[in-house]
């Protein structure tokens, strides 16, 4: 019986790990690595303030904009956080789910986001081109 082949991201989604409390981060640490390696989305541990998915005990940080992976319980949130639940005794299968959920919820607003530079090239080079057939005077006039 032959598995599914695995395609992940090109490009990880980067994630950080925001005040756990011993124990859990401990947990985190450990099972990461192995979830990691069995997803079907590529992960970059980052700086929380860099992350695109933010790992924290209870709910998100107030004024939290990304999404959050909410160890524990999660009241209701009345701001902007979007929170993916992961039980307090996570497992590998567990951490998995909800590593794969944080990242569907990732891939939308990426691709929302307008793309770097590249796609106003097009723009720059006509806006050159179109100041090239003004007949400026050169700069050898003056």
């Amino acid at each position: 019986m032959q598995t599914p082949s695995k395609t992940p991201s090109k490009t990880p989604i980067k994630i950080g790990v925001h005040a756990l409390p011993e124990a859990v981060r401990v947990r985190f640490a450990a099972l990461f690595p192995v979830a990691r390696a069995r997803c079907t989305t590529t992960w970059a541990l980052v700086r929380p303030a860099d992350a695109e998915v933010l790992v924290c005990h209870g709910p998100p940080p107030r004024g939290a904009q990304r999404v959050n992976l909410c160890v524990g319980p999660i009241p209701v949130l009345a701001w902007g956080a979007c929170p993916v639940p992961l039980e307090a005794g996570f497992r590998v299968l567990s951490l998995i789910a909800a590593l794969e959920q944080a990242a569907a919820l990732v891939r939308p607003a990426r691709e929302a986001r307008p793309a770097p530079a590249r796609r106003n090239l097009a723009a720059f080079e006509e806006w050159l081109s179109e100041l090239r057939e003004e007949n400026l005077p050169s700069a050898t006039a003056y």
